[in-house]
């Protein structure tokens, strides 16, 4: 009985971790762009995405490409703004 429950406890934390996991990485992506112009994580972050899919069912990857999705808009909506207003 002590094993089932450490290992949905486990379960928990793996799905916990690979959430932020794809939050950071959607938001590292942002940095690719102006003003930090780390370029090589325009590549590295969508490939370590497509690794992710690589395992996923269609569902899993759907919440996934929305977890990536959701950090890179939410962490790059910033700049739209100054770009409205400085150009």
């Amino acid at each position: 009985m002590q094993f089932i429950v450490l290992s949905i406890h486990y379960s928990l934390h793996i799905k916990i971790a690979r959430i932020l996991l794809l939050l950071v990485l959607g938001s590292a992506t942002t940095l690719a762009f102006a003003p930090y112009h780390i370029a090589v994580l325009a590549i590295i972050t969508p490939a370590l995405l497509i690794i992710f899919w690589s395992n996923a069912t269609p569902k899993e990857a759907f919440w996934q490409g929305l977890l990536f999705g959701f950090g890179f808009f939410s962490s790059s909506v910033w700049w739209i703004m100054i770009s409205m207003h400085k150009h």
